[in-house]
Parts: structure tokens; sequence; C-alpha cells
């Protein structure tokens, strides 16, 4: 079987000319980040840095920069890529323990020092050190002892020294258990995965979901794990580099300021994480993510797919949902076949109620495309009327790391609908040239293209 890993994917990108090699000198403090933030507004391709400066290990960043990417790694069109998801969801597949893999090609129990070993980047002008965003924190339940993992911020202190910032469960609850009864909570970091691995340990997930099926099923084969070296924890097998440690109980940290998801600055007070020993691939990269870009976005998509799924089995009417990017996902498009005024109304309300990040949703027709926002646009100036198409409401639950909550993450949210009136006598329909034609002129195009 091909290797599941994040080399293999750079290869398929090399290939597809989607990934370019930066020679020179960059610096891991703002440099490397800052390049990467200019491919993720260009549209860019993925990044390799072959000099970080201070380091022979090398960088890569904007993996999955533009959505398509991911589409790429399940081998299906980006046009699928939902209700691919949704499909092979269904299907989960265990992870199959392996007795070696490539990333215990290197083992290190001694004179750790993450800074001395790694180029980790500092993002942001205010950011109060480097940081670990792309690792995947993976840990037992300690009641059941089922495995589980989550991708959380990482702060380097020094040496082997990290604070963790725990907000989300399942990790956060872990934690709070093992605290409750003073004991650390074992722990190992994976950086540097293939693209399926990293998206599934954002996805959602019931309680005493297993995330490692959930990469099995989308890979359509078990995802291979080895056991760590000094913690009883798996850890994928094609990693790129595995820091293994325990999360200390009663010890907290300053956490930042760190520029988040949000595209603000947000400080904590986080438990710390010891490292006490170090496996990784020979010459491995180093994976560097930015918060706030569309890379960091995509890893959402399956998030996506379930408000789709959950909206579609209350209202059968709607048909595509798209979480804005550049609104960090707070701004969602939804399209609906033919349906009442009282139905649209009830459904906005219902969806921004149900889902805290949310604060604005569109419905338009399904006339229009939810991921084309010039289309949203025209939707919203030629079917919309504040006074009467317009819900607002008023302290809902909102999102933590959004800095315009009051109190109690209290928010006001607003839906608009910019559909057509159900009884609409033609004056609404959306002009077009013959799909047929349009298809052949595409054809044509297409030839004229690949010759520049």
């Amino acid at each position: 079987m091909p290797e599941r890993s994040l080399r293999a994917f750079m290869e398929q990108l090399a290939n597809k000319g989607e990934l370019i090699q930066i020679e020179e000198e960059v610096d891991p403090k703002f440099e490397i980040p800052g390049v990467l933030r200019i491919l993720d507004e260009q549209g860019g391709p993925a990044a390799v840095f072959d000099s970080p400066k201070g380091y022979s290990v090398k960088a890569v960043g904007n993996i999955l920069g533009k959505r398509n990417r991911l589409a790429m790694a399940m081998d299906i069109e980006d046009k699928e890529l939902i209700e691919e998801y949704l499909r092979r969801k269904k299907h989960p597949i265990p992870s199959k323990l392996v007795s070696d893999g490539p990333v215990k090609e290197v083992v290190i129990k001694h004179d750790i020092d993450i800074l001395r070993f790694f180029p980790v980047a500092t993002y942001s002008e205010k950011d109060s050190n480097p940081y670990l965003t792309s690792g995947v924190v993976l840990v037992k339940n300690p009641v059941s002892g089922n495995q589980t993992m989550g991708l959380h911020r990482m702060q380097v202190l020094g040496q082997n020294r990290l604070t963790v910032l725990l907000l989300n469960p399942p990790v956060s609850l872990f934690y709070q258990q093992n605290e409750e009864r003073n004991e650390p909570l074992e722990v190992a970091i994976a950086i540097g995965l293939d693209p399926l691995f990293m998206f599934s340990t954002v996805a959602w997930m019931p309680e005493g979901g297993d995330k490692l099926e959930l990469v099995g099923s989308l890979y359509g084969e078990p995802v291979e794990m080895v056991q760590a070296e000094t913690v009883d924890l798996n850890v994928p097998a094609h990693a790129e580099i595995v820091l293994e440690g325990k999360i200390l109980p009663h010890i907290r940290e300053k956490d930042g300021p760190f520029g988040e998801s949000s595209g603000y600055y947000v400080p904590y007070e986080s438990p710390v994480v010891e490292i006490e020993t170090v496996t990784h691939r020979e010459n491995p990269y180093f994976q560097v993510l930015c918060p706030c870009s569309n890379e960091a976005f995509s890893l959402l998509v399956s998030w996506e797919a379930e408000m789709l799924k959950k909206l579609r089995g209350k209202f059968p009417e709607v048909r595509h949902l798209n979480l804005v990017p550049e609104t960090v996902g707070a701004h969602a498009v939804v399209s609906v076949k033919k349906a009442s005024r009282g139905m649209k109304r009830q459904m906005m309300t219902y969806f921004l109620a149900d889902n805290a990040s949310i604060k604005r949703v569109v419905v338009v027709d399904d006339d229009v495309d939810v991921y084309n926002q010039r289309e949203v646009e025209w939707a919203l100036a030629t079917r919309f009327q504040a006074d009467m198409d317009l819900v607002v409401l008023s302290d809902l639950i909102g999102f933590p790391l959004d800095p315009s909550t009051k109190a109690d993450y209290l928010t006001a949210k607003m839906g608009l609908d910019a559909t057509k009136p159900i009884d609409d006598d033609g004056k609404f329909e959306k002009i077009c040239v013959p799909s047929d034609v349009l298809n052949k002129m595409q054809t044509l195009l297409d030839r004229y293209c690949k010759k520049t």
C-alpha cells in the first residue's frame, strides 16, 4: 500500500506544481510565517523551507492552503468533498498496531531542547514565544483506556517545557479527571502528518467516538500506529516527529499573548507539559501551520459537513452549506430548494441558536452557488429586503475567541433571507448561457489556456 505520510503528500503536490522549495535562509521568527501569510492570501502553493535560520531541519507549510488539496488527498473532485466525507465516515476502520515505523528512526531521551532541535515558528508580532501549532495531542481516556486526539496550541517555554491550551473536550476533560486525582496525564504530540490524519484530529465526533477509526475510514484502510517509547500510548508510525511526556497537574503558566484563529491576540493561563522523549524520522520535516489562515480553516470542513447533515435532518429543503473562510467560520451561506418564508425563518433561527460560532447566515436559492461570494452578494442585492427578510436574535451563546461578545460570551446574531418569493412569476429567473454551449466553449478555452 502507498505510504500515508506528510512527505508522500508533498510529493503529490510537487507533481502537480503546487509545492515550491525556498533555498534562501529564512528565520522561523516572523519570516517563515510571513512567507506563508503571503501564499495564503494569494492562494499559492505549499512551501518547503530548506534553510530555516539556525537549523538543519527543513520546515514546510501551507499544505492545505487550498480546499481542493483536501479533496486531492481523498482522490476525489473538490465538489464531492462534503458528500464523500459523510459517506466514508459511515464505515470506520480500526487502527493497526505495527512493530516499528519511520517515526522511530531517531530516538532522543537526554538533553532535550525543543527550540534547539526544531525551527518552531513565532507567528505574530506580539506573540510571547514560539508556538507549536500543528502538534496533534494524543491522550488516553483515564476511565475507558480508549485513545483520542486533538489539535491544541502549545507555547515553547524553553528546553523540554511547553504550555498546552485545553479549552475543548475530550483532552481537557481527561486532564481534569487526572488532576482531581493529583496525577499527570501522559501525552504524545505528533508533528508532520498527512492531511487526512490532520483533518481527522479536529473532526466533530460524538462522545466516545474514535478519531483513529475516522482516519481509517478516510484512508479506506487502517492507519498504522506504533507503541511510544516512554508513555503508554500509540503514535502515528509515519509521523515526522513525536514528543512524549506528561501534562502536569495543578501547574499553570502564562500562555500568550498569541495570535489566534480569530485574528486577535488571546492570552490564557494553561497547564504545563514536560517532554521526556523525542522520536523522529531521519531528516524530518517540521510542519508549520499559520493560525487564522485558509489552511487552518480547511481542517474544519468536517464541521461544515456535520452542520449540513444536521440541518438536512430537520429541514429537507436544505441543499448546500458553506462556512465562509474569510470570516473564520462565523458567517454561513445555506441554499434551499423552494421553501416557505416561515420555514426559512425557522431554519435560520434554529441554525444560529444551535451553533455558537455562527453569527450570520444568508439563505439563498439552489440556483446560487454557496461557494461563489459574487453570486451570494448578487442574491443579497436583488432578492433581499431588510424590513421583511432580516432576522435578528439577541443574547445567544457565542464563540469564546470572539472579542466582541458580551459577558458570559453572549452575542447577537442575524439571518438574511436572500431567496426568491415562493410564488415567483419569473421575474427572478437567473440569466445564463445554454449549458451545452458553455461546456463546449470551456473545452475550447482549455486548449488555449494550455498553450500560455
